[in-house]
């Protein structure tokens, strides 16, 4: 559950800051009221195992082909999602050149 709570948090983070710098709206954080009604608590808060479950109804469907990814525990598919994730952040941090020059962004 915890890295797949983490990659969320990240999301909403940078949805944030991203809308922030280019000085739009600010995005209701993901889940939105719409998507998932059970994800906040009376006072309006996100919870995490209602969103944690939103998740996993969400992303942790069977897969066409049951033989072609195998894992016994979801916490499995976070840890590989989370790993695309950061291949993907790295990507696109090279593309970009940050990491040209000892540059650190």
């Amino acid at each position: 559950m915890g890295s797949a709570l983490w990659l969320w948090q990240v999301h909403n983070h940078v949805s944030q800051r991203v809308a922030g710098e280019r000085g739009a709206e600010l995005p209701e954080p993901w889940p939105t009221r719409d998507e998932c009604d059970v994800c906040r608590g009376a006072a309006g808060q996100l919870d995490d195992r209602a969103v944690y479950l939103h998740l996993r109804s969400a992303y942790w469907q069977p897969f066409a082909s049951e033989s072609f990814f195998s894992f016994s525990e979801p916490s499995e598919m976070a840890l590989l999602l989370s790993g695309i994730a950061a291949t993907g952040y790295c990507a696109w941090h090279a593309m970009k050149g940050s990491f040209r020059h000892g540059k650190s962004s």
